[in-house]
């Protein structure tokens, strides 16, 4: 199953499961899990976005209500001047 691009298909990588993962026989009982690890394997790459994001939030916070702030601005004079 892949979850990398090349030259036959494009596929994401998505919550750091990425390029080939290998389908394993289901021979002497082997239980069918391979879906389930990999989903258990993206939330625990999930958690630790979200982690590494907790320390960069209120910079970015911070950026996001800059932003807004200029482009309030920018609207707010172009209204000004469209009403003149």
């Amino acid at each position: 199953m892949g979850f990398g691009p090349d030259e036959h298909y494009f596929a994401k990588r998505c919550y750091g499961i990425s390029g080939l993962v290998e389908i394993p026989n289901l021979d002497n009982g082997a239980p069918n899990d391979i879906l389930s690890r990999l989903f258990d394997q993206a939330r625990q790459n999930i958690a630790q976005e979200a982690a590494a994001y907790k320390a960069e939030e209120p910079a970015y916070l911070a950026a996001m209500d800059a932003g807004r702030t200029i482009v309030e601005a920018l609207w707010t004079g172009k209204r000004r001047r469209l009403q003149e």
